[in-house]
């Protein structure tokens, strides 16, 4: 081996044996909560704060941790994880989501022997404010601590007053929850209920409970999103309303009353005072879409103004038979379905709405729709 190669070589080793120092201007960051976990992943809570000798177990291929570094933290720095193997062979993803949980780098390997604390490289230009870490093995390990830094850059001093942006439209600030889909973590007690409620958590932070599997469904078509969560994590999330029938969905009345319903955004029951308006505004088979819902239910919702034959309730889905577009109908206004809107806002089709064209002559054409939370989550 000549010296330029032996260079190399020791390089090498001291780059692999040393992590990169922290610049003076970086503060350290600790995850400080679970955003959501696999039901195989043990004592969650314990990957927080500090290295600490409390860990959270992995024990499955799959079963994964998704931590936040807390609110506002976003960076671009690398990620140290401290953790402990029981047997060669176990082995991690990590997956860099950014504000919106949108993933912006994915990173995987075996662990190594004879440390107990590695650091991926994060070398996306996106900041990320979470992470993801998923067991890729069968082998079991464990999560003692996840840390990144945030470095602080200078900002150059500038005697130009700023220039004042207009607001066109004042938007509520949503929590960055909003739309999780969780259940709390089973603690294997067959008598109690809890473990078994799917909540949602809404614009405001708070979760709502699905009060049955048929109004969740109206929402998500499956289970695929659901997450686990810790107790601590509802606590802090505190309790709202109760989720409601999905608008543009199922007609809904009692089990004791003849009266039918359309739900529309936010809860708001339009009755349907006859046969022949059902049939104006859903068609000969409208009587195939209504549901009972129990006398406890019917309090979560609120009874707005009867519906008429010459306008739909808000967020019918319907087709328009002429042109042979999917729409959503709003305001006065109907709006493009791309297939794609489709699929993101989970809109099912098994509830198209066949549009009649005396009725639509008094809505017009609001443009393509391309995504709304407003209309993808119940709150």
């Amino acid at each position: 081996m000549n010296k330029i190669q032996l260079f190399i070589a020791l390089a090498v080793v001291l780059n692999l044996a040393f992590p990169k120092p922290i610049l003076a201007n970086s503060q350290i960051f600790y995850a400080d909560s679970v955003y959501g976990v696999g039901n195989q992943t043990y004592q969650s809570n314990h990957a927080l704060g500090e290295p600490d000798g409390l860990k959270a177990d992995f024990f499955n291929q799959n079963t994964y941790i998704t931590l936040s570094f807390g609110e506002g933290v976003e960076t671009t720095g690398d990620l140290t994880i401290y953790f402990n193997i029981f047997n060669y062979g176990a082995g991690y993803r990590v997956e860099f989501l950014d504000s919106n949980l949108v993933e912006t780098q994915t990173s995987s390997a075996i662990f190594p022997l004879a440390t107990t604390e590695i650091t991926i490289d994060y070398t996306g230009e996106i900041p990320y404010g979470y992470v993801t870490i998923t067991s890729i093995e069968n082998e079991t390990w464990s999560l003692d601590a996840v840390m990144t830094t945030v470095t602080e850059e200078a900002v150059p001093e500038t005697t130009d007053e700023p220039e004042e942006i207009p607001v066109l439209i004042s938007e509520e600030t949503c929590n960055g929850n909003q739309g999780l889909v969780i259940k709390r973590i089973d603690d294997d007690n067959l008598t109690a209920n809890a473990n078994t409620t799917v909540y949602v958590v809404g614009c405001d932070g708070t979760s709502h409970v699905f009060p049955n599997e048929l109004t969740y469904q109206t929402w998500w078509p499956d289970f695929e999103s659901l997450s686990f969560v810790e107790s601590s994590f509802l606590a802090q999330h505190g309790l709202g309303n109760n989720v409601t029938v999905r608008p543009g969905t199922y007609l809904v009345k009692l089990a004791t009353d003849p009266k039918v319903y359309a739900v529309e955004p936010g809860g708001i029951l339009r009755w349907i005072p006859n046969e022949a308006t059902a049939q104006a505004l859903y068609g000969n088979n409208w009587n195939q879409i209504v549901i009972d819902i129990s006398d406890e239910l019917f309090a979560d919702y609120t009874i707005g103004e009867d519906l008429t034959d010459t306008i739909y309730p808000e967020a019918v889905i319907g087709f328009l038979p002429v042109e042979g577009r999917v729409v959503y109908l709003s305001n006065s206004s109907y709006y493009n379905l791309p297939g794609d809107t489709i699929n993101s806002l989970r809109l099912n089709t098994k509830f198209l709405v066949p549009l009649s064209a005396e009725i639509m002559t008094t809505y017009s054409d609001g443009g393509d729709l391309i995504y709304d939370e407003a209309i993808a989550f119940p709150f």
